[in-house]
């Protein structure tokens, strides 16, 4: 960091100032130098012993402009609806630490944060702190702009939220089948016939249906495991498929200009004004329907562990489900498979053997 007049030497800053009186020698205006903060105090201190110098009020609060320029940086390797959902909680990150300077936050201020915003929403809170520690890293790493030398994030440990619990069921589902709408159905069908995300079922296009599956390459692991899953075409997805192409042909009526890419590769869900349906506006949907359907806890995300559970019940092994679903690992398998499986217990004691004599 580099400051107009500040120099270093002998492990302090010293501000300097050119006097009225010029060194008859080389004709430069004699020096006066001033101390000013110790080096080990870091850039923080240096500011305020600066505004103190120059008879200012020290300008506080510089989380906004470090935020801004993070988002920059940060925004670059994340998808569209990840970008947009991070941009929120840095949104509210900054207004809650719009008085702090970066390098004054300690993990009491953190953990006050996430207290007072957070203290019922355990997994909320967990999201915010691994926000929190991105950005404090990306300063740590650029210290000599930022100040801060230590991520305040480290020292906090945060407990684990509960474990998810299945809120679909066969009841559940055929409540939710009969209070959505046309596209909300279908919607509804699909990702449970093919187990895929939510997410795969609303960008779904039709050069994914090929002559006997439907090839899903998920969005959430493209930058990771690249791992993709080819499902079979059934007689229930090819009926759901006949019923969303002629959804969206009644629909695109409605949209006077449609790009060249959705033209050449339609998606096959569509909105009301024939426009793809967008994350926000899928959920809208869903929360009017579950709302109908008096069932608060069953989101989009319910549909498919249960609809692996379904295979588990139906006898496939843990490999095949493992494969069905693209996960790497058959531990996250089990994670899904968890929130249906049983919790009883067969086993019968005996009593216990008596004692001899």
């Amino acid at each position: 960091m580099k400051i107009t007049r500040v120099t270093a030497k002998g492990g302090r800053f010293y501000y300097i100032e050119d006097l009225a009186e010029r060194n008859p020698r080389t004709g430069r205006p004699r020096q006066k130098w001033h101390k000013l903060s110790l080096i080990s105090e870091g850039p923080a201190a240096l500011h305020e012993a600066l505004a103190q110098f120059h008879g200012q009020p020290l300008e506080r609060g510089n989380m906004k402009a470090l935020l801004e320029a993070f988002g920059t940086v940060h925004a670059r390797g994340l998808t569209l609806g990840v970008r947009k959902e991070h941009e929120r909680m840095y949104g509210v990150i900054g207004r809650a630490f719009a008085d702090f300077d970066v390098a004054e936050i300690e993990p009491g201020d953190v953990l006050d944060f996430l207290q007072e915003n957070f203290a019922e929403k355990l997994t909320a809170r967990r999201a915010y702190k691994a926000r929190l520690s991105t950005f404090f890293s990306w300063c740590v790493l650029n210290r000599a702009r930022t100040g801060l030398q230590i991520n305040p994030c480290r020292e906090i440990r945060l407990p684990q939220p509960p474990k998810r619990r299945g809120h679909m069921n066969a009841t559940a589902y055929w409540k939710m089948h009969a209070a959505l709408d046309r596209a909300g159905r279908c919607f509804l069908e699909l990702t449970y016939y093919t187990r895929q995300r939510p997410t795969e079922i609303r960008l779904l296009r039709e050069s994914q249906i090929l002559a006997d599956r439907l090839r899903f390459e998920p969005t959430k692991t493209e930058r990771s495991s690249g791992e993709y899953v080819e499902v079979a075409r059934s007689p229930h997805i090819d009926r759901v498929l006949e019923q969303l192409r002629a959804l969206r042909t009644e629909r695109l009526k409605r949209r006077k200009v449609v790009p060249i890419d959705e033209s050449r590769d339609p998606y096959l869900l569509v909105s009301e004004d024939g426009a793809p349906f967008t994350k926000s506006g899928l959920n809208s949907l869903w929360r009017r329907a579950r709302t109908a359907a008096e069932l608060p806890r069953v989101t989009t995300r319910c549909i498919r562990p249960f609809a692996l559970s379904q295979l588990e019940a139906a006898g496939e092994p843990v490999e095949r489900i493992r494969e069905a679903a693209a996960h790497t690992t058959t531990a996250q398998t089990d994670a899904y498979l968890n929130q249906h499986r049983e919790r009883f217990s067969r086993a019968v004691l005996r009593p216990p053997r008596r004692p001899k004599g």
